[in-house]
């Protein structure tokens, strides 16, 4: 069966060509075991490895699965307002289906707008469920009750980047093992899509502009020469280490508009 060509592994391609001025190819196409993501062809002739990851967060990955299986959005005649309810990345969806709306409703004829406003047990039950907040707003159409994820947030500290990617190949050792078995190549490079469930702090250093200047130098494992981390949101950018140049910014950029999801 043929590896499906996914969105974040092209945007990873396109972004090692542009930085590289080389040709970046799709070259994982379950033909053998443990082939690598793609195949970097220099000028020269002589040829890279490139191998894609993504940190992803499990609880917030299940719970989107969960929300596309059991709907993220719900009508209830009784309410005539819109509302949106925030829930914990290990909340039961279908529980909160079921036993919220009654409670928004109540919430309503009570004039409640947020859950800080609920009657106490409507908060006690909120908390059961793992949600955060139960908010009215305008822009959401009568009647309708959106179920969303909460929002990541976190403390911007000092961090480093070579340490947080060689936490994240430690949990993607195939990584390091592909490429590793890659014959006939100058060198190896992994890339690794940051996601919304991040560390906040390298998050923040991929947005555009941050200084790069002390960022100590990767202890990379045997197998890997170049290093690239990428920022998922459009506000952040790439960058990327080598031996001989160290810590770089990559000059690509998010097309217009649009948030990549790994």
């Amino acid at each position: 069966m043929a590896n499906v060509d996914r969105l974040n592994e092209r945007r990873a391609r396109e972004i090692v060509s542009q930085t590289l001025n080389a040709e970046v190819l799709h070259h994982d196409d379950n033909s053998q075991d443990s082939m690598f993501d793609a195949l970097i062809r220099y000028k020269d002739g002589s040829c890279g490895a490139l191998e894609i990851v993504g940190d992803h967060d499990e609880s917030y990955l299940a719970l989107v699965k969960a929300l596309q299986k059991h709907g993220d959005s719900l009508t209830d005649a009784r309410l005539n307002r819109g509302w949106i309810v925030y829930i914990e990345h290990d909340a039961d969806v279908r529980a909160v289906r079921q036993r919220m709306p009654a409670q928004i409703v109540q919430m309503e004829r009570l004039g409640c707008v947020c859950l800080d406003e609920a009657p106490g047990r409507t908060s006690a039950l909120a908390e059961s469920l793992r949600v955060v907040d139960v908010r009215s707003v305008d822009h959401i159409s009568s009647g309708t009750i959106q179920l969303r994820p909460i929002g990541w947030s976190g403390v911007i500290q000092q961090a480093a980047l070579g340490d947080w990617a060689i936490s994240v190949l430690e949990q993607n050792k195939d990584v390091v093992e592909k490429l590793r078995r890659a014959e006939g190549v100058v060198d190896r490079h992994a890339f690794i899509w940051s996601t919304m469930g991040s560390d906040f702090s390298v998050q923040s250093l991929l947005e555009h502009g941050k200084s790069l200047d002390n960022q100590l130098p990767p202890e990379l494992p045997t197998g890997i020469d170049v290093l690239w981390i990428a920022g998922s949101m459009t506000s952040q950018g790439v960058v990327y280490w080598t031996q001989s140049k160290g810590w770089v910014r990559a000059p690509w950029v998010h097309p217009p508009r649009e948030a990549l999801t790994t």
